[in-house]
C-alpha cells in the first residue's frame, strides 16, 4: 500500500507498514451531529424486545501498538488518565442501563476488547466489573471474554 504525504514534495509516495493506517469507528466521529445523538437516545428509549442483548466494553490501552491493529488504542496514558477513561465508562453504562431497550435485560455474553483489557490492574478491573454488574446484572451470562 502506498500513500501520499503532503510533507513531500513534487507528489512522491511512502511505503506504508500494516498497522500504520487507523479506522476509528463507523459511522466516522465528524458524522455525529446533535440530531444523530437525539436519534441514538429515541432508539435506546425503545423497548428492548427478545433480541439477544450482549455487551461490549472497548479498553484502549497498550504497551505498545502492534502492526496488525487498526483500532483506537492509546500507548501513552498514565494511571490518571486510564482511571478518568473507567470512571466514564462504567458512568455511561450506568446512565445507559436504565433506558428502555437495556432496562431488566440480562445479557446473554459480556465482551472486553481493546486495546488489551490486561492492561488494567486486577483493582481496577475489580473496580470496574463491580460498577458495570450493578448497573446491568450478569446472573445470566453465559459467556465472558476478555480478548
Amino acid at each position: 500500500m502506498t500513500k501520499s504525504d503532503p510533507a513531500m514534495s513534487g507528489g512522491e509516495r511512502q511505503q506504508t507498514e500494516i498497522g500504520s493506517v487507523f479506522v476509528s469507528n463507523y459511522p466516522p466521529y465528524s458524522f455525529w451531529t446533535a440530531s444523530e445523538l437525539a436519534r441514538a437516545y429515541a432508539a435506546l428509549d425503545r423497548p428492548g424486545g427478545s433480541a439477544t442483548l450482549g455487551l461490549y466494553f472497548h479498553i484502549p490501552f497498550c504497551r505498545r501498538r502492534c502492526k496488525f491493529c487498526y483500532f483506537k488504542v492509546y500507548t501513552d496514558k498514565n494511571a490518571a488518565e486510564v482511571r478518568r477513561y473507567l470512571e466514564a465508562l462504567a458512568a455511561e453504562t450506568e446512565m445507559l442501563a436504565v433506558r428502555s431497550a437495556l432496562a431488566g435485560r440480562k445479557p446473554k455474553f459480556v465482551y472486553f476488547g481493546g486495546g488489551t483489557p490486561s492492561f488494567l490492574s486486577a483493582a481496577q478491573l475489580r473496580s470496574l466489573v463491580r460498577r458495570l454488574r450493578a448497573a446491568i446484572p450478569w446472573d445470566a451470562v453465559e459467556e465472558v471474554t476478555f480478548e
